[in-house]
């Protein structure tokens, strides 16, 4: 089962790449982790961040404005990425990702949410986004989603860096932050096997399920936010976490 260095010739080990060296023929049981994004301060994790936060709150601002239809629809088109090459998709079929049953939940604990209320992302509070059956992997599934325009242009420039060929492919939906919709496109990447290859930085990929969807939904917006509200004495994101956080494995 070749791994994309050696099916690309790129004559380089894993600690030498800035990506996950995934293997193309099967799963890579890696997750992507919402919250590394946050954490990270160069360009492209920022704006990829920018794009999860963007994504939340257009939710919002189209539940406050009535256009539930509208909110339910965006959510609609959380599915099961597969260019990855991440997570469990060969053990479940295609395009389970965040399934209807649970965007419709997620849309519930969104509509009933504080954020609602307030109009910001920044007022969710965790006990109001503790969904069933969406943990780990369906958060990375989630999260890969939202984030594919900017995981093309990152795979793009790593294909540049390394010499390799890449084609215009029609691709699924990337959440397009101008525009707040979903938008399909055209990209070139790496194909192999007829199908898409989407590189990830290694940087935001973890091996376990120990980061579940509550501290998902608080670390991935409050810590990111915080940030930007210290000067604010009122602002309810300036407090100190109550529970450590519970950090996965990185992949070296």
């Amino acid at each position: 089962m070749p791994n994309f260095s050696a099916e690309f010739h790129l004559a380089k080990t894993q600690p030498e790449l800035d990506f996950i060296d995934v293997s193309l023929n099967t799963d890579n049981r890696l997750f992507v982790d919402p919250f590394a994004l946050s954490q990270k301060a160069d360009r492209w994790s920022q704006d990829a961040h920018h794009t999860v936060v963007g994504f939340f709150q257009s939710i919002i601002d189209n539940i406050r404005q009535g256009n539930e239809d509208r909110a339910k629809e965006l959510l609609g088109h959380l599915r099961e990425p597969n260019e990855t090459r991440l997570g469990y998709s060969r053990r479940r079929s295609q395009g389970a990702g965040i399934g209807d049953t649970q965007a419709e939940d997620l849309f519930n604990a969104l509509r009933e949410s504080s954020a609602v209320r307030s109009g910001f992302i920044n007022s969710l509070e965790e006990s109001e986004l503790m969904i069933e059956g969406i943990s780990h992997d369906k958060i990375s599934d989630l999260t890969t989603n939202i984030i594919r325009g900017e995981l093309a242009a990152y795979t793009l420039e790593q294909c540049g860096l390394h010499n390799v060929a890449t084609q215009e492919v029609a691709m699924p939906a990337c959440f397009n932050t101008d525009l707040m919709d979903w938008e399909e496109r055209y990209l070139p990447l790496p194909i192999y096997r007829n199908r898409p290859v989407l590189l990830v930085p290694k940087s935001i990929v973890r091996r376990t399920s120990a980061y579940e969807h509550p501290k998902y939904y608080q670390h991935f917006v409050l810590n990111y936010l915080q940030r930007e509200e210290l000067g604010n004495p009122q602002s309810r994101l300036v407090r100190t976490l109550k529970r450590p956080l519970i950090a996965w494995p990185t992949v070296s």
